[in-house]
């Protein structure tokens, strides 16, 4: 991790990665109660417990770059898809990664990147009917987000493109995966809370 970088920020991507997977395979905008119900919910909960590795009882698992965090999370989602006996292609993970680079990028304000909205929802799910270890764990980086600057925010962002630019040049994509997203902020900028991404084809 480079010099003067926060130990928190790869969390940061990891649990955006996760997040995103969880909302294009199920096709929502949104974890809010507006789109998921309880029984959906209880789902949720499990599968984004199965995505993150740093949430497992116990662990102690850090990441020393970006690669590291969304990799461990990828891996998962693989060996997930091939106990259906599915194989996800690569674009499936580069599709994931531009969303995600999107989400990492800071504002010119003060205002922390909208993967502080990722964190908070993940909190609200995890913390539902009651926050456990897991719920604390994701509380605690959500927390620490406020010391991370704009410097360090746009260093991940790059570090995330790269990687997509690398696995596009590994798998001899001519054109970029095209993907908009939209991000809409249901509560204060103090307390983010309420991701909402819309994909619109």
């Amino acid at each position: 991790m480079p010099s003067g970088t926060s130990p928190t920020y790869p969390y940061c991507s990891d649990s955006s990665v996760a997040y995103v997977h969880t909302l294009l395979s199920l096709r929502l905008p949104s974890l809010s109660s507006t789109y998921v119900d309880n029984s959906e919910r209880k789902h949720i909960k499990a599968e984004l417990l199965a995505l993150l590795p740093f949430l497992a009882p116990r662990s102690t698992v850090r990441y020393e770059s970006a690669r590291e965090a969304w990799g461990s999370v990828w891996e998962r989602v693989g060996a997930q898809a091939a106990e259906e006996g599915e194989t996800l292609p690569p674009e499936a993970l580069i599709k994931v990664l531009e969303i995600v680079g999107n989400l990492l990028h800071p504002p010119i304000t003060l205002d922390p990147p909208h993967a502080a909205l990722v964190l908070a929802d993940t909190y609200r799910v995890l913390s539902t009917p009651k926050a456990g270890a897991d719920a604390k764990k994701v509380a605690f980086y959500r927390a620490a987000i406020g010391q991370i600057g704009r410097q360090e925010w746009l260093r991940l962002e790059r570090e995330v493109q790269r990687d997509v630019e690398m696995l596009r040049a590994e798998n001899y994509q001519e054109e970029p995966v095209r993907e908009s997203v939209q991000i809409s902020q249901e509560q204060s900028r103090v307390q983010p809370s309420g991701a909402k991404i819309e994909l619109l084809d």
